[in-house]
């Protein structure tokens, strides 16, 4: 059983977890970090979890491979984390663009294992809506964005979708109910 104090540090250990995983992004992007110091924080950020991080969560029920997780993170850090905002609008030649942005071209070039198959439409960043890209400069050079509801949940805000609400009502518990369905 969950209480508010294991919810309490599950979300500030899944957010120090993000912090690592935001640093361990910039040293790719080639931002000046010491690489085993990141991979140290980032072991010890991972066994401060009390239960998976949201990140692993999510790429576990989307089925996401690695490149496809570091691309989601990649694009959610660009919103969390001004330090990779910048970073990345540095690596594409912008470093004064007014909204730092991650482009596909960018995980490309700069993120291990990638493929091109992670924004197809039918795959799951994409086909679950969970990036979209401005396709107005292509799709290589088109911003990607996080949809919201996402970004929250990595962030460890999890609610229920409001596009979703109208569409669900309460159902009633059941009166009569087996015991082990009960449980």
């Amino acid at each position: 059983m969950k209480t508010a104090a294991t919810s309490a540090e599950w979300c500030d250990a899944n957010q120090a977890y993000l912090v690592t995983e935001f640093a361990r992004l910039k040293l790719r992007l080639g931002a000046e970090h010491d690489e085993h110091t990141i991979a140290v924080r980032l072991e010890e950020a991972h066994a401060a979890l009390p239960a998976p991080a949201a990140i692993d969560t999510l790429s576990e029920l989307f089925g996401l491979s690695a490149f496809e997780r570091d691309l989601l993170l990649l694009v959610a850090g660009v919103e969390m984390d001004a330090e990779l905002g910048r970073v990345c609008a540095a690596a594409l030649g912008h470093s004064q663009a007014p909204r730092p942005q991650a482009t596909f071209g960018l995980a490309l070039a700069a993120l291990e294992h990638s493929h091109w198959s992670a924004l197809a439409a039918m795959g799951p960043l994409r086909r679950w809506r969970l990036l979209e890209v401005d396709d107005s400069a292509g799709l290589v050079n088109g911003r990607l964005r996080i949809d919201e509801r996402v970004l929250h949940y990595l962030a460890g805000v999890n609610y229920l979708d409001p596009r979703l609400q109208p569409l669900l009502s309460l159902v009633p518990a059941p009166q009569i109910m087996g015991e082990k369905h009960r449980h």
